[in-house]
């Protein structure tokens, strides 16, 4: 019932909060720790200006679309001998 109730809420911000959802993002693939600025962002810092915020949020988003790309791109290299097999 509980990661029912997660799944919702990141549906949610998927939806209603694209940016907010790339973050979650990198902090559930990332092996590391958030830094002490992503910290800051998802805690609602007010030292931050919106376009600090706006700009880490897009190189994220930027980081996941070509994630994305290398997937397919590694895909699209599959000989074509061994995706007969």
């Amino acid at each position: 019932m509980l990661t029912r109730h997660f799944s919702d809420i990141i549906g949610h911000l998927q939806t209603h909060f694209p940016s907010m959802y790339h973050l979650y993002r990198s902090f559930h693939i990332r092996k590391g720790l958030p830094t002490p600025f992503e910290v800051k962002i998802a805690a609602g810092s007010s030292d931050l200006s919106e376009e600090q915020v706006n700009e880490h949020l897009k190189s994220l988003k930027l980081e996941s679309t070509s994630t994305i790309q290398s997937a397919f791109d590694k895909q699209t290299m599959v000989s074509p001998k061994s995706a007969h097999m």
